[in-house]
């Protein structure tokens, strides 16, 4: 039996778009477990957040972000998403910084997190308005922005700057 060429690409394509299929199939949300008025996170602990590398699941997420002249700012947003997405790293290197949070969340449960050095820093729960806070340091450090979800529905934006 000759098998053409032709044919065989069409069985591993088919084979390569089933796996691909059974791959997806096995990726879900993390159920919110707490209520529709209750936003708190409940499934991730301090552990999960310090180590990495995160996983995540999103639908129909958007983010942008830019740096001018030692301002970091940016946007992300998701209709849903479960897990731990980094949504920025700031390098700093100055005795205070400033970071402006709002987290919205519609659906589902979620919080920020800001992490330097292995140690959790700050905390910004979800639906509390537009959140100010400065860290004062005198060593160079570099803080990584988490969003944590459990399918979420959010709109994150943030503000950080060098304060000299």
């Amino acid at each position: 039996m000759i098998i053409e060429k032709g044919d065989y690409m069409k069985k591993v394509l088919c084979v390569l778009m089933l796996l691909f299929v059974l791959t997806l199939t096995s990726c879900s949300h993390i159920e919110d477990t707490n209520g529709p008025d209750d936003y708190k996170v409940t499934t991730f602990t301090d552990e999960d957040i310090l180590q990495g590398p995160h996983s995540v699941i999103e639908e129909l997420s958007f983010e942008k972000g830019s740096m001018n002249s030692g301002r970091l700012q940016g946007l992300y947003k998701a209709k849903k998403m479960s897990g731990i997405k980094k949504v920025a790293e700031y390098d700093y290197n100055c005795p205070k910084i400033s970071f402006t949070f709002r987290l919205d969340c519609e659906e589902g449960n979620a919080m920020v997190v800001v992490v330097a050095n292995g140690e959790i820093m700050q905390r910004v729960e979800a639906n509390t308005g537009s959140v100010d806070f400065y860290l004062y340091k005198d060593v160079k450090k570099t803080y990584m922005i988490y969003v944590l979800g459990e399918s979420a529905n959010i709109t994150f934006t943030y503000d950080v700057l060098n304060l000299y």
